[in-house]
């Protein structure tokens, strides 16, 4: 009767240095209460913590299209108004606040 070989595999382990490494850096956490699997943050997909497939999900499309909406979103430069416009009544900083918020902030339909 013949038996067949079962296959060694080693289990690795997530390594905390990895986040510092610059490819990784920003995405790559410990899956909580599994030191076998890593996190992806980008994607909230788990991954097994072998270095080649977190390199593998590294070039994958979904997780490029990600960094790059992640990496992609720049902050929004305000106009510096001087401190005596800051309390008039009705002034320019309290205008152009108000046209920030309703170009960039989502609108919701109050009930009363």
């Amino acid at each position: 009767m013949y038996l067949p070989l079962k296959k060694k595999t080693n289990a690795q382990k997530y390594r905390p240095e990895w986040e510092n490494m610059d490819e990784f850096k920003g995405w790559l956490k410990l899956t909580s209460g599994n030191s076998s699997k890593a996190f992806c943050t980008y994607c909230s997909t788990e991954i097994l913590a072998k270095l080649f497939d977190i390199k593998k999900h590294a070039e994958t499309k979904k997780h490029k299209q990600k960094v790059e909406f992640k990496t992609g979103n720049k902050e929004i430069p305000f106009k510096v108004v001087p401190k005596d416009h800051l309390f008039r009544p009705c002034g320019d900083s309290e205008g152009a606040l108000t046209l920030f918020i309703a170009e960039h902030c989502s609108i919701y339909v109050l009930t009363i």
